[in-house]
């Protein structure tokens, strides 16, 4: 609970500390210990008389898993509450074979209110991932906050990007670091063979 200071016969201030979920109550006390409990509160706009603070940001991981036609399945990578940076990149995740991308999203005061996720070719800075140019593709994710999404199968290289938002607008973004899926075998264009060595006995 809040309570406030004196009525300076205008307005008052009241402090209010995030992490808490609030139902506002007006109680007015006169200098003769008078009470009386405001019914008729009125609030600006469509904000609700009940209220959540809260600017703890949401949390989140995934990993990439091969499925192979035959055996064990594969985990590539597992990334958290993180974002690569351009120094950090390298390409170190390799499949050819049906791969998800697995995970969970969280958040304990709000709740997550959205998540999606993009492929990108290129290493993006925090102004580019706030850009309202990129199109985020939703992650349908459980009510536990779980979800699996199958990558494209299709050759190419690149870096996944996670956005989790909460009810109160808190943002995280996780990336993988760089992934190359490769279907296609490598070629041989050519192919000689030659014999250097000579008969024996010969100078």
């Amino acid at each position: 609970s809040v309570t406030a200071g004196e009525w300076d016969g205008n307005s008052i201030s009241v402090n209010f500390d995030c992490g808490h979920i609030y139902s506002l109550c007006v109680i007015a006390t006169d200098k003769a210990e008078n009470a009386n409990t405001v019914s008729d509160i009125r609030v600006n706009g469509d904000r609700s008389l009940t209220f959540l603070l809260d600017n703890e940001i949401p949390s989140g991981n995934f990993s990439l898993t091969g499925y192979p036609e035959s055996g064990k399945t594969v985990n590539f990578g597992n990334w958290a509450d993180r974002v690569l940076t351009e120094g950090e990149l390298s390409y170190n995740v390799y499949s050819n074979m049906v791969t998800y991308m697995e995970g969970s999203v969280s958040d304990s005061l709000s709740r997550v209110k959205y998540a999606g996720y993009i492929y990108s070719d290129s290493v993006l800075s925090d102004k580019e991932l706030k850009s309202p140019d990129i199109k985020w593709n939703k992650l349908e994710a459980g009510d536990d906050g779980t979800f699996k999404n199958q990558i494209p199968a299709e050759d190419r290289k690149f870096i996944i990007y996670v956005k989790i938002t909460d009810n109160c607008d808190n943002t995280r973004y996780i990336s993988s670091d760089g992934v190359v899926y490769d279907e296609t075998a490598p070629e041989i264009g050519y192919l000689s063979i030659s014999d250097d060595t000579k008969p024996n006995g010969d100078m």
